[in-house]
């Protein structure tokens, strides 16, 4: 009886994996739910570094592309080596050397956003009692759009069709 519920919850868990390998009929849905999650984390990051680089137009801009990379464009390169990998096409070495490089600056900016958001609580949100709350959602949600963002990339590259339509023309 046990060993037949963790074959299922075994089972639940492949099910969950494999619903990420639907087929995008139209690859621009991918690229829009994307962009919307670049959005508001832009938002999320222009907020947060406007309200202590007063001035600094130049530094406040090279900060928030820096957290766009970290948050954004990483998740999506993980997303698109992760499809390779489970569909048997990563074939270079360097690919778990790139995982852990590409990963270090999402921990990097997440950390920097947390610290940021907590530090500064009291000069983003004045007198606002719930500031703590505020600040752990909007240094969370990033973290969530990154997770939609992997996700999406997994789901919507297709690494092996795109070399069979190739060998095919």
């Amino acid at each position: 009886m046990k060993n037949n519920k963790s074959n299922n919850i075994w089972a639940m868990g492949q099910n969950m994996i494999n619903t990420l390998d639907i087929k995008w009929e139209h690859p621009a849905a991918a690229v829009l739910i994307m962009a919307v999650c670049g959005s508001l984390d832009f938002v999320i990051f222009r907020s947060l570094f406007a309200s202590f680089l007063n001035g600094r137009v130049l530094v406040q801009w090279l900060s928030i592309m820096g957290m766009l990379i970290g948050f954004d464009l990483v998740p999506i390169y993980l997303g698109m080596e992760a499809k390779k990998r489970k569909q048997g096409l990563n074939v270079m070495n360097v690919s778990r050397f790139l995982g852990v490089t590409f990963t270090t600056p999402f921990i990097i900016a997440f950390a920097l956003n947390l610290c940021l958001h907590i530090a500064l609580k009291d000069q983003m949100f004045p007198n606002n009692e719930r500031a703590l709350l505020y600040a752990l959602f909007t240094s969370f949600l990033p973290v969530v759009t990154s997770i939609v963002s992997f996700s999406v990339s997994f789901a919507a590259l297709n690494p092996l069709k795109q070399r069979t339509t190739s060998t095919e023309e």
